[in-house]
């Protein structure tokens, strides 16, 4: 690249890892409805279509939430343990 054509030389390769982008942006994801949803004894699968989202992002933000989705599925909120 010669000097002086208007553009300039960036090096990523120099920039620390944590300053580079990288994946796809997280996409918008209300989890009140989704723990709602579920409660209500709508499936993942169910939750997902009726949410827009692909069923493996709703179980990896359910699983980094701490919600379970096993048998049972999360308790509807104000339920007391009996």
């Amino acid at each position: 690249m010669e000097q002086g054509d208007g553009w300039a030389q960036v090096d990523l390769l120099a920039r620390p890892a944590a300053v580079l982008p990288g994946g796809r942006p997280r996409r918008e994801l209300d989890l009140r409805a989704a723990r709602v949803l579920l409660a209500q004894d709508h499936s993942v699968r169910q939750v997902a279509d009726r949410l827009g989202l692909p069923r493996a992002t709703l179980q990896r933000r359910l699983r980094e939430a701490g919600i379970p989705t096993g048998p049972g599925g999360p308790e509807p909120q104000g339920a007391e343990a009996a």
